[in-house]
């Protein structure tokens, strides 16, 4: 039996044989592969699936199989390994952490909103598909107990629907939707003339995310460690004595993405401008308050996966 570790020497190895024929030459793609050790084995599917991976960019780097897109690995300890369902996408859905919550604790769910229709103003609504998304998520919370939630939007319309739905979904009959200024998507935005002209030449979801898993652009943005922590204690935290158990804040994908860079540190998978991926309708952080006032931060899905 032998046994496959792609390790960063022997991975090269594997991946040159892969990729070229029996005379070194690139492979025609008319055979199943060479025959390794002489055995005429099959190659293992990770081998096969990791060809042009090299080294990790950095620990816990997330990919694409090759092959199969619909795998992914992980780059661990120096070695490329299958991930696990939750490392693959990350997120954990908002009803498994609802539904594990204890009596003592409180949470605060970020969330971006629900799917939108091309309108990307203030005024801007929830395609039919929103609207049902997030209602059907009240559901899913209602099912599991009877609970009054607190809502926060960002005072754009879309965001005040999710809410809504949410709480039409859950059963609330009185419920009040609270605008918090806060929650606006130019909240780690520092200079907006230097934002604007970035994003005009480089697109939205390049700037934002490699702002929030590289660092760049620091001309136009605050520092992520910083500014995080001011919207966690300063403004969440100090206002949850007057808010309820359970709480959902209704944001955008602006706000969304730089905070789950943060409470991963920065392992992700949702890097557009190094994998494509963005974070989905109704993804984002909960937050997890604990009596002794301790807070555990858990990246969290409305939907099947966290990115799109």
């Amino acid at each position: 039996m032998k046994i496959w570790c792609l390790t960063a020497i022997g991975f090269a190895a594997a991946l040159f044989a892969v990729g070229c024929g029996s005379d070194g030459n690139p492979s025609n793609g008319n055979n199943n592969g060479p025959d390794i050790g002489g055995q005429g084995e099959d190659i293992p599917a990770i081998v096969k699936d990791t060809v042009g991976f090299g080294v990790g960019k950095y620990d816990k780097e997330i990919r694409e199989g090759r092959i199969s897109v619909d795998s992914f690995y992980i780059f661990d300890k120096g070695t490329w390994r299958k991930t696990t369902p939750q490392e693959a996408d990350g997120f954990t859905e908002i009803s498994e952490v609802y539904a594990n919550l204890k009596h003592d604790e409180k949470a605060v769910f970020i969330i971006r909103h629900s799917e939108r229709t091309s309108d990307t103003g203030p005024e801007g609504h929830l395609t039919d598909n929103g609207y049902i998304y997030a209602n059907n998520l009240g559901k899913r919370l209602a099912a599991i107990r009877k609970e009054d939630f607190y809502y926060a939007y960002s005072g754009y319309t879309r965001t005040h629907e999710t809410c809504e739905e949410i709480a039409k979904g859950n059963g609330q009959q009185d419920y009040v939707i609270n605008e918090q200024p806060y929650l606006y998507s130019d909240w780690f935005i520092k200079d907006e003339d230097k934002f604007s002209d970035y994003v005009t030449n480089d697109g939205g979801w390049e700037v934002f995310s490699k702002y929030a898993f590289a660092g760049a652009y620091s001309d136009a943005f605050y520092d992520l460690k910083t500014r995080s922590e001011q919207l966690f204690n300063d403004e969440i935290l100090v206002s949850l004595p007057s808010m309820k158990r359970v709480n959902f804040m209704c944001t955008h994908d602006f706000m969304v993405e730089p905070l789950i860079a943060y409470v991963t540190g920065g392992h992700s998978i949702i890097r557009f401008y190094e994998n494509l991926r963005w974070v989905n309708y109704l993804a984002g952080v909960a937050m997890i308050v604990s009596a002794d006032g301790s807070v555990q931060y858990i990246p969290v899905r409305g939907l099947d996966k966290g990115s799109m």
